[in-house]
């Protein structure tokens, strides 16, 4: 920001101040830009500085033609992840759970539900679109997200209401850290016979639900 405050001073301000004549804003601001210099340290205009940030952006590329390339992550969940983050020691912001951990639970989610129709109703400290495309999930018709929106309490009302009506009977799987979640409610009490599976992340219990 600083370099671009003193563009917009020596352009601005002589003008500012009852600069007129061109020669004089041109003077006033090459005396401004002059006097900026004198704001950073003295050893930054030294030869041996002012060449390691010439020197910077090359070496870097070097270094990095150097490292050895990452590897194709073995399974499906690691290669959407992406290689070199698969081995990341966290997997998500804000949570310390490390990535290994992350892929290895969307593994078991895929060879779950596989292609079936699928809805998130929840994911711990994450969004539930991390699951829908770490696990290359088939997503549910949804008509909103409410994790990515701000909704009100009838928006809320309204969107379970077009869950339970025409979502549900298209969704044949639901994931969910709580049984008690409305979604999970619908699922169950709609489908009497469906499956519980229970996995687990981060120390808490996540489930699967299928039809």
């Amino acid at each position: 920001m600083v370099p671009a405050l003193m563009i917009m001073t020596a352009t601005v301000l002589p003008r500012l101040i009852g600069a007129r004549r061109r020669v004089t804003v041109m003077a006033a601001a090459g005396a401004l830009v002059a006097a900026s210099f004198a704001l950073l340290p003295h050893g930054s205009f030294t030869p041996a500085s002012m060449r390691s940030w010439a020197e910077a952006p090359y070496l870097d590329r070097q270094r990095l033609a150097a490292a050895p390339k990452a590897g194709r992550p073995a399974t499906l969940a690691a290669q959407r992840v992406g290689a070199g983050l698969d081995r990341a020691s966290r997997c998500c912001q804000g949570s310390l759970v490390p990535m290994p951990d992350f892929i290895r639970l969307m593994e078991q989610i895929h060879t779950i539900i596989g292609n079936r129709t699928a809805y998130v109703a929840d994911f711990p400290g994450e969004y539930p679109g991390a699951v829908y495309f770490g696990a290359d999930l088939n997503p549910a018709p949804v008509s909103s997200d409410p994790d990515s929106s701000i909704e009100t309490e009838s928006e809320w009302q309204a969107f379970l209401a077009d869950f339970h009506s025409r979502v549900l009977p298209q969704t044949q799987a639901v994931l969910t850290s709580s049984l008690k979640t409305p979604e999970a409610q619908f699922f169950l009490q709609k489908y009497l016979n469906s499956r519980r599976i229970t996995l687990r992340y981060d120390g808490q219990p996540y489930y699967v639900l299928l039809r």
